[in-house]
């Protein structure tokens, strides 16, 4: 086993099983390191356990090449559940993460396999899971509601927060949940749109949230500027709506905002 002292091993992560640990640390000290990294490269690529590879691996650890498969698919599996045990923690369907990280980021599940065998550590998939949550044309808006978001910054006291916002931007829907097995009170449960989705992770105040409102403060300038038009009378339309409905919350805020000021003068006099 690897000495957890050395400060570069820190973060390795174990897989959990023992003979699992025991065969891949053989396959280390035995095999030539061209050939294990042909195995890791070609599953990173999701080209599956690579034969001509594992034969060669066989030959150099004087076994079979049956058992040599037999433990490359031992220890795979192992990487895998520790890498869905991983995404899974966030509170998203894992399976459907790497469904749709294969699809629309094979290069950060490449990354993060290839570390994940490198490094033993499983820290990669955490850039696969942001960038699922800010794939939301693709993943439905209503995963971020059971995914862990920054301490202190969970999507319903998100939604609780900023309720008044987000029924401006087209109503919230929501429905009584009922409670578990184990029983407890019955809870609330939000359906967001597109907008509702992308408004909440903003203000979620982190790195990715930067990025996009960065983003979305040179697209506004641009549709300020007079740069950006509209595709069609149906766009225009609800870029006129969007526009009338800020106006309207800049007038409300400003009607609020003098009532509290008169308010505190008044207190003042007394």
């Amino acid at each position: 086993m690897p000495d957890q002292t050395d400060p570069a091993l820190a973060d390795m992560e174990a897989l959990g099983d023992t003979d699992v640990e025991t065969s891949l640390t053989e396959v280390c000290t035995k095999a030539s390191p061209a050939e294990v990294l042909g195995v890791v490269n070609a599953l990173a690529n999701g080209e599956g356990i690579s034969e001509r590879h594992v034969g060669k691996i066989a030959s150099q650890m004087g076994i079979e090449p049956g058992e040599a498969m037999e433990r490359a698919q031992a220890i795979h599996q192992a990487f895998v559940g520790q890498a869905m045990d991983t995404i899974g923690k966030s509170g998203l369907d894992a399976q459907e993460v790497v469904n749709w990280a294969w699809e629309n980021r094979p290069d950060l599940m490449k990354k993060a396999i290839s570390r994940h065998a490198a490094d033993r550590t499983t820290k990669g998939y955490g850039d696969v899971v942001k960038a699922y949550l800010g794939g939301l044309e693709k993943a439905s808006p209503q995963t971020i509601l059971n995914a862990k978001l920054p301490p202190g910054c969970t999507a319903r006291k998100g939604i609780r927060r900023h309720t008044a916002t987000l029924e401006g931007l087209g109503g919230l829907g929501r429905r009584v949940t009922n409670p578990g097995p184990k029983g407890g009170r019955p809870g609330t449960a939000f359906y967001l749109t597109h907008e509702q989705a992308v408004f909440l992770i903003a203000k979620s105040e982190t790195a990715r949230a930067d990025i996009e409102l960065a983003h979305v403060a040179q697209v506004f300038t641009l549709y300020q500027q007079g740069d950006l038009v509209a595709a069609n009378d149906d766009a225009q339309a609800q870029l006129d709506a969007a526009q009338a409905a800020r106006l309207e919350r800049l007038a409300r805020h400003q009607e609020e905002k003098e009532a509290r000021r008169v308010a505190l003068r008044f207190l003042r006099r007394r």
